[in-house]
């Protein structure tokens, strides 16, 4: 006679109940199933972050982001030592962008002596020149 949508709790797969209700992030789940992922805490629709198909508390989503420094945290693969390792490698490209930059500093100031160097010649040149004129 009715038609009616039997909805099912994200969490537990079972029928929820319209008393019991909690629409999240285009998903249903009882009062009682939306938790947080890393400490099980019981969430509300004004206390829960949401990230990556993930429902966090507060703190920890704050712990975790911070502890790593961006959302790709809130995966499962683990990729701290990846951001590791990126650090390193990025280190090591700014030291040698460092190392690079010196180089062209140093040959920069050797072309400038040797431009330096190259007007006192000729000056030295034209001096001798004019000397050499002046006994004549």
């Amino acid at each position: 006679m009715f038609n009616v949508k039997r909805e099912k709790c994200h969490q537990c797969n079972k029928t929820v109940y319209a008393m019991e209700k909690l629409s999240c992030e285009n998903k249903v789940f009882h009062k009682r199933c939306l938790r947080c992922k890393q400490c099980n805490k019981l969430l509300s629709t004004g206390n829960y972050k949401y990230i990556e198909g993930k429902f966090y508390c507060g703190p920890h989503f704050k712990q975790i982001f911070l502890s790593i420094g961006h959302y790709s945290a809130f995966s499962d693969e683990k990729k701290k030592p990846k951001k590791v390792e990126k650090k390193e490698e990025v280190k090591q490209e700014e030291t040698k962008e460092e190392e690079v930059k010196k180089e062209e500093v140093k040959q920069e100031e050797q072309k400038e002596e040797e431009v330096v160097q190259k007007e006192e010649d000729v000056k030295e040149e034209e001096q001798k020149e004019e000397e050499v004129k002046q006994e004549n």
